[in-house]
This record gives C-alpha cells, structure tokens and sequence, in this order.
C-alpha cells in the first residue's frame, strides 16, 4: 500500500475502492478509484452510471461524472474519454484539447503521447504537436520514450523534448525484448547526443 497526497487507495474483496489516512482511518470509498494525483483523484460513485469524475482532498466531487475513462491529472491537465473519442481538461473541466483524438496518455513534464489516424504524436500542454508522426510510445518512471520514424527514439527529459539519432542498444532491447522498467537507464546518457527540438 502506498500513500500518495496523504492517502492510500486499495481494492478490498468486495471490488470497492477505499481511501485510508495516516492514521489508518478509512475516509472515502468508491466503486473504483485512483490515488490522488495534483490533488485530485478519478473516482466512480455509486451514482455515477460507470462515467467517471474527479474528487479533492476533501472527497468532494469537483468535477462531475461525466467521462467514459480518465487519466491522472498531470502538468495540470488530464485525459478523458467522451464517447469514442479522447480529450484534455483542465482543473476547471474545461477543455484545453478538443475530444477529437483516438488515444491520449498522461502528460509527463507537460507533454503527451496521443494517437489520432492512426498516427502517434508528441504533444503540449495546449495540444500543440510537437513532433512528427510517431509509430510506438511508451512512459516509464516519469520518463517519456517515443520510437519514431526512421529509427529515432523522443524522449521527454526535465521538460525537453527531444531526440537520439542513433538508438542507444539497450533502449532498443528493452523496447523490443525485454519490457522490464529495471532495465532501463533512468536518464538518457550520454546526453551528448541529446538534441533538444525546443
């Protein structure tokens, strides 16, 4: 169990997910749940109708049950999906990117992976492409990863996005054969042949 924002969420026999305290104490439980990310957390309720919303660290519902999936708040944005397609709201539940993508990932350092024909992108907090298409994307330890065209790998790194010409060979091992995060640098190195698209 993991505390997070001064609580922990975990999944009890019965399916529901409770929120404890530091004292131990159950504050909240839900059908299912998130751990707390910004100060907000993804809950369904009992009445929510399988759509999700947000609550604070009071347990309010600050964003009403309306979305079909969600993603973690991060850099102050989250994906949702609405109907069968995926956008970015704000904290205010505003919509900062359209629901007009096929996919969309947390945003890590304030960019994002999303998918739309088919086609992966880089993308800012606006929603503003930021890379060409890419053909894999993938996020570990806060570190973004994205196998382009041609061989290239993008990453996002303390806020810079950019890219390898050449693909370090355990980058590439982990991408294809191995999947363990263990295996993987926690930082690109050398960062010599890091080059900053902004």
């Amino acid at each position: 169990m993991r505390f997070k924002e001064g609580f922990a969420a975990f999944r009890v026999d019965s399916g529901r997910t409770l929120f404890i305290n530091r004292n131990g104490e159950i504050v909240a439980a839900f059908q299912e749940a998130y751990s707390f990310s910004e100060g907000l957390a993804a809950v369904l309720t009992d009445e929510s109708g399988g759509l999700w919303g947000f609550v604070d660290q009071s347990f309010k519902l600050v964003i009403e049950s309306q979305f079909l999936h969600v993603e973690d708040f991060m850099s102050g944005v989250a994906a949702v999906q609405v109907g069968d397609q995926v956008g970015y709201i704000n904290r205010s539940a505003d919509f900062v990117v359209a629901p007009t993508l096929d996919y969309g990932l947390a945003h890590h350092d304030g960019y994002a992976a999303v998918s739309t024909d088919d086609n992966w992108y880089v993308i800012d907090a606006t929603g503003k492409r930021v890379t060409a298409p890419l053909v894999k994307s993938e996020f570990f330890n806060g570190l973004a990863g994205y196998a382009g065209l041609q061989l290239e790998v993008y990453l996002i790194f303390n806020g810079r996005v950019g890219r390898f010409r050449d693909i370090p060979s355990e980058w590439w091992t982990w991408r294809v054969h191995d999947g363990s995060p263990d295996s993987m640098p926690t930082k690109p190195d050398p960062l010599g042949d890091f080059i900053p698209l902004r």
